[in-house]
């Protein structure tokens, strides 16, 4: 049911995603901090209204906190719009040049298309490792989700 109601969001977590790496791309920190600051505090009084039937909302449950959070999400985007749409931004980054061109496009599949592909890669094959290893039962998953944090740490700092 949270995932139900999640859903809707999912356009929002990756048109945020964009903004805001553009924004601390600019070394602009603030202001995407400001907005999920914003956008939590909506999903807290959401949450509240949205599980219990609270503040004249309706009682949904689990549904309701995931759509509390989707909630959010465009909440975030919109304030998110607002700072990259604003006329000095426009002005100097051409933040409201819509329209693509096809040399530009073309140079952005050559250099992204293989960092997707071996990203699709990597995570298709733990998806496929971790679905062997969580059919030999609980201990094997446990002793692989143990592995794959250790794991982690010798790639996050880098990748961070």
């Amino acid at each position: 049911e949270y995932a139900e109601g999640r859903f809707p969001g999912m356009p929002a977590i990756i048109a945020g995603g964009i903004m805001t790496a553009f924004l601390r791309g600019l070394g602009m920190t603030r202001l995407p901090m400001l907005a999920a600051v914003v956008a939590n505090l909506v999903n807290v009084g959401l949450d509240y209204g949205l599980i219990f039937g609270r503040l004249g909302l309706p009682e949904w449950g689990v549904y309701g906190a995931g759509a509390a959070t989707s909630a959010a999400q465009w909440t975030y985007v919109a304030l998110m719009l607002v700072a990259t749409l604003r006329p000095a931004m426009a002005q100097r980054f051409g933040t409201w040049a819509w329209r693509p061109h096809a040399r530009d496009l073309r140079r952005y599949f050559r250099t992204s298309v293989p960092i997707g592909g071996q990203w699709l890669l990597d995570m298709a094959s733990f998806a496929i490792f971790s679905t062997i290893i969580a059919r030999m039962g609980d201990i094997s998953m446990a002793a692989n989700q143990a592995m794959m944090q250790l794991l982690s740490l010798s790639f996050m700092q880098a990748y961070g």
